[in-house]
């Protein structure tokens, strides 16, 4: 999430909140911006079915309370996350002897998120998550450590 912000947003403080004005000076920005064509706002959805894999036992990959995300990052939509409380960052997940997310589980999430992109009314969609997340929706394959995405880098796929 901070990683979008920062590259299609500028933060600054006002009134002791952040603050975020779009960066609209930017090639990505003015592309997205062109793209839309009327000048409207662009959605910035938040989904918790894009998370990094493994969920559960993981601290980093736990998210923050629904609440405090909406109150720190205001322009970004967070109804989109199935609960308060991040559901999917577990103690231990059942069923697996270290307690960590299956990867069959990683597996339904890319196709759920597919299926949902596959709804959506957009051409263009940005996506932006984690390795594992995005090798599996991009190359249907868990990367491996002998292949790996280049960080910060663009792909592009069709659904």
């Amino acid at each position: 999430l901070q990683t979008i912000m920062n590259v299609f947003f500028e933060e600054r403080l006002e009134g002791g909140r952040r603050a975020w004005t779009p960066r609209w000076g930017s090639s990505v920005c003015s592309a997205a911006q062109n793209a839309r064509g009327d000048g409207a706002a662009i959605p910035i959805l938040a989904l918790d079915m894009v998370k990094e894999w493994s969920q559960g036992r993981h601290t980093p990959n736990q998210r923050k309370p629904r609440s405090e995300l909406a109150e720190q990052y205001q322009l970004v939509d967070f109804s989109h996350l199935e609960s308060e409380a991040d559901a999917m960052w577990m103690d231990f997940w059942p069923g697996d002897e270290l307690g960590l997310e299956p990867l069959s589980h990683l597996e339904s999430r890319v196709q759920a998120f597919k299926e949902w992109l596959a709804m959506r009314p957009e051409q263009n969609i940005v996506v932006v998550s984690h390795g594992t997340f995005l090798g599996n929706f991009l190359f249907d394959s868990f990367i491996e450590d002998t292949v790996e995405l280049a960080h910060c880098q663009i792909y592009s796929a069709r659904v």
